[in-house]
Order: structure tokens, then C-alpha cells, then sequence
């Protein structure tokens, strides 16, 4: 038990580490989601080559998903966040993750 315990510790000290070194999270205006600045720079260049980008929860709930392009109809647009990752536009949808 006490192995089990000890492994679970380090495993947890080693997450720790690994979120500091990432260093501090801005959170994405408008949203409960916050990113760390490699993050940002990883998803700013993935809208900037017209892909989307998918923000999940870690279990169940809603994501959401950003696009350069409304290729729904119910999505909104969020000028906002497309100002933080510095791309012309930005549409939103929410996507259920259960």
C-alpha cells in the first residue's frame, strides 16, 4: 500500500513540475479556458492555416470549438478571442463532450 501511495506522490510532484515549467496560463476572453503561452502560439498558427481548434474537457461537459470560418449556422462569431489569437475572425460553437 505504501508503494502505491509513494508512486502516486510522485507521480503528482511530476505533474506539478511539468505545469510550472509551462509556465503561467492566460485565460482565452469570453471562456472558462486558459492556455499557457506555447499553447496560444500552437492554436494561433493553426487558425492562421484555416484549421479549427477544439478546447475539451479533461471528462464530460462542453468544448468548444474555434474556427476561422462559420461552417454552421449557429455559430457565433467572437471578435474577442480572435483578437487574442490575432486572427481576422473567429466563430464559436460548443460542443458536448459526455
Amino acid at each position: 500500500m505504501l508503494g502505491i501511495l509513494q508512486d502516486q506522490a510522485a507521480k503528482a510532484l511530476a505533474d506539478i513540475a511539468s505545469m510550472k515549467a509551462a509556465g503561467p496560463k492566460e485565460n482565452v476572453p469570453g471562456t472558462n479556458w486558459s492556455v499557457t503561452a506555447m499553447r496560444k502560439a500552437e492554436i494561433t498558427a493553426k487558425l492562421k492555416k484555416g484549421l479549427c481548434h477544439e478546447f475539451r474537457p479533461a471528462g464530460m461537459g462542453q468544448g468548444l470549438l474555434l474556427d476561422t470560418k462559420r461552417r454552421v449556422s449557429w455559430a457565433k462569431p467572437s471578435p474577442v478571442i480572435a483578437e487574442f489569437f490575432g486572427v481576422k475572425n473567429v466563430w464559436t460553437t460548443s460542443t458536448d463532450c459526455d
